[in-house]
């Protein structure tokens, strides 16, 4: 690897960094602590694709959107886990946590809070995975 290819690197590492910093990706510890749940059922949601994790160095961290218990959050793990096919947590975590155009500025789960835009955001997730 030169020296340009580790510089990208580093500000690629340094990038997802600050995205924990800021809170949007969790330890599991610290989604566990705040999610009320057990590292076994963390564990289970992992195999059931209903949740992944993204890796930053040695650790892995678990994007803050999944702590919901609302309907939001099922509908959320329902989109994800059609997702799943897409094997990049990198690629799904950008696909949920930023807002696009196409979607009036908005995120996907600020689509899905509506029936018709779960429906929307299901039909795109498939899409997603199938690519």
């Amino acid at each position: 690897m030169n020296t340009d290819e580790r510089d990208a690197m580093r500000e690629v590492r340094r990038a997802r960094l600050r995205i924990v910093e800021k809170g949007f990706l969790l330890t599991a510890e610290e989604f566990c602590r705040r999610s009320g749940i057990s590292r076994a059922r963390l564990s289970r949601r992992l195999k059931q694709r209903t949740i992944f994790a993204t890796k930053i160095g040695r650790d892995y961290f678990y994007p803050a959107l999944f702590i919901r218990r609302d309907r939001l959050g099922s509908r959320l793990a329902r989109v994800t886990r059609a997702m799943s096919a897409m094997n990049d947590a990198w690629a799904m975590f950008f696909e949920l946590a930023y807002p696009f155009e196409s979607l009036g500025n908005r995120t996907l789960p600020q689509v899905m809070r509506r029936a018709v835009g779960f429906r929307a955001a299901m039909r795109y997730a498939r899409q997603l995975a199938a690519e």
